[in-house]
């Protein structure tokens, strides 16, 4: 299985080059990302985590 965890740094400067920097991020509860847990993909809730 890939550790996307080791992936999160190069995807959010990826992602600053092709739409700019985070402008506004909004603190969740983890019971947010618990409920999207098994229908988002891993990596694209570890990289929601991380901002």
């Amino acid at each position: 299985m890939r550790d996307y965890k080791k992936d999160i740094p190069e995807v959010l400067e990826i992602m600053e080059e092709e739409v700019g920097s985070i402008s506004h991020s909004q603190p969740v509860p983890e019971s947010s990302f618990e409920k999207y847990r098994g229908t988002l993909p891993d990596a694209l809730l570890l990289i929601w985590e991380k901002v």
